[in-house]
């Protein structure tokens, strides 16, 4: 798995554009950060999802194709990676700072 660059700034960024007008019905006040978390997941699902699936093809180091032939497990595993960088908070912060 690679490290987050500067590509992947413009590569989120973009995804969460398209999603803003959804994600910004969500209702923040709650407190409930599973629950926000969860929405917040579901719209870029809905709204990303070939994007992601690219984007984590692309942190594994391979094409969508050869993404697909990995063992079912394999994404679950370039996520956890992704949510267990170092880097990974400084990085949304900057994603949602562009967002502002």
């Amino acid at each position: 798995m690679r490290k987050l660059t500067a590509k992947d700034l413009y590569v989120v960024g973009k995804m969460l554009k398209r999603a803003l007008p959804e994600l910004s019905k969500i209702d923040m006040s709650s407190g409930d950060q599973k629950a926000i978390g969860q929405k917040v997941i579901g719209i870029l699902l809905d709204t990303c999802y070939d994007d992601i699936w690219a984007w984590l093809a692309d942190l594994a180091g391979m094409g969508v194709d050869e993404f697909n032939g990995q063992p079912v497990d394999f994404p679950a595993s370039v996520i956890e990676h992704l949510v267990n960088s170092e880097d990974i908070h400084g990085f949304f912060a900057r994603v949602s700072a562009l967002m502002k």
